[in-house]
Formats: C-alpha cells, sequence, structure tokens
C-alpha cells in the first residue's frame, strides 16, 4: 500500500472524502495530508510509529488509539489440535445469531478508535461494527467462525481471515457475563489448531495499548508485540 490511499468504503460510509496514509515518515507527513487536502480529503485516518509534534492549519487533530499488533509463530504438531467447547460455525447470515453475537462486537468497539472519536457518533461507530459482523457473516470479512456457547447462549466468538501464510483475527471476544471463564484462551487455542490451510505459519491479531485485559491475555498465550502505531484522525474544520 502506498503512504496514502483513498478509501472508497469509508468515503461512502461516512459520507464524506477518506484517504489513508500510513508507512510514511513523520517528517514526509506534512507534504502527505497536504497531497489528500489536494485532493479533497475532508477526513483522515493517519497510522505513524511515533506521537505527532507538530500542528496542522485547518484541520481537527486526535489521537485515537495506540494500536498494537500481536503475532504468535505457530509450531509443527504431527496431530492435530482439539479444542474441546469451541465450534466452528457456518459462514451464513443467521439473523438470530447475528443479534447474539453484536453486544459482544459493541462491547469490543468501544475501545476502538471509532468509539474513541469526539466527532464520530455512538451510533455511527455501531453501525460500523453491525456491518462488520454482518460481512463476516457472509464470508466477505471472515474464513472462519469460531464460537462458545454456555447453556445454548453465545458466550464468545472469534473470526479468522487466512491471508497467505498468516491467519488474521479480525474479531474476537467473550460476553461480559462470561468473564474469566478462560473462554478468550479456549478460543485462541482453538486459532492456533485452525490449520486447514497448511501455508498458515503465523496468528496476527491487533488490539488498543489501552485494552489492558485484552493484551494481557494475548501475551499469556504466547503472542508478542511486532509493531505499535499511533493512529490520529484528522478532520477539516468544515467537515465536522
Amino acid at each position: 500500500m502506498s503512504s496514502f490511499q483513498h478509501s472508497t468504503w469509508d468515503s461512502t460510509f461516512f459520507d464524506r472524502s477518506v484517504f489513508i496514509i500510513r508507512d510514511i515518515d513523520v517528517a514526509d507527513l506534512a507534504s502527505g495530508v497536504r497531497h489528500c487536502r489536494e485532493q479533497g480529503a475532508a477526513l483522515l485516518f493517519v497510522f505513524v510509529t511515533q506521537p505527532l509534534a507538530q500542528t496542522f492549519a485547518g484541520w481537527r487533530v486526535q489521537l485515537v488509539d495506540q494500536k498494537v499488533t500481536y503475532t504468535h509463530s505457530l509450531v509443527e504438531r504431527s496431530t492435530p489440535m482439539v479444542t474441546p467447547g469451541v465450534v466452528e460455525l457456518p459462514l451464513q447470515l443467521d439473523e438470530s445469531l447475528l443479534a447474539s453475537m453484536l453486544p459482544i462486537a459493541f462491547d469490543i468497539g468501544r475501545w476502538t478508535r471509532f468509539a474513541k472519536d469526539k466527532y464520530i457518533a455512538e451510533e455511527t461507530w455501531k453501525e460500523l461494527y453491525t456491518n462488520w459482523v454482518i460481512n463476516s457473516l457472509r464470508g466477505e470479512m471472515a474464513d472462519h467462525l469460531l464460537a462458545v456457547f454456555r447453556e445454548r447462549a453465545l458466550a464468545g466468538f472469534a473470526t479468522a481471515r487466512c491471508k497467505g501464510e498468516v491467519l488474521s483475527i479480525p474479531l474476537v471476544g467473550v460476553g461480559k457475563e462470561h468473564r474469566r471463564e478462560g473462554i478468550g484462551r479456549l478460543l485462541l487455542e482453538a486459532l492456533c489448531a485452525l490449520r486447514r490451510n497448511r501455508a498458515v505459519r503465523t496468528l496476527e491479531v491487533v488490539t488498543q495499548k489501552e485494552n489492558e485485559p485484552a493484551c494481557r491475555l494475548y501475551e499469556s498465550c504466547g503472542f508478542t508485540k511486532s509493531k505499535v502505531e499511533y493512529v490520529y484522525h484528522f478532520w477539516t474544520d468544515s467537515s465536522v
């Protein structure tokens, strides 16, 4: 991906021209921001590896996230791993399942940059997560859906997507009433066992530094930090 890119999906969802800036040196950021403004950008999602010190005239800038990427290298096993209590569900839009997944998804979402952005309403970021779950169930944003049930009620779930040698984990969450039951660990163990694609060598998951319970869980399960990014949202004065 280039240092700056117009995001068609985000532009449609937020109803304004959205650009994403990443993999850019902070010293070159001002010229990148200027270029995006010249292209009609009204909102920028900026990912950098160090905090910003400079100001940007005409923009309202917020630090909305310290994004932490965790990875876990998988080891070869002579026999398949089995994770009792975790089931893989078919990818299909089931309204009942959707209704049970959304409260967990919203609880995940409250940690994210979209919920932290003071210019994004709660109903807007919840709509974003609703679309995310729906598209996952349709198989558009996930290849696998793993779930844990307690007395036939959904207690936790995780989605996974294969990207070459990497199995990414877009969503993983546990219902509030089932915290501290080891369900998050069960889901991560099941994801490690999910190796139908034998090319997969690494698991990858993204969370927020502020989400300390998630960070502790990943680290206790053998994940290590591979990248930390500061995420800023730039809004033009006219777009707020």
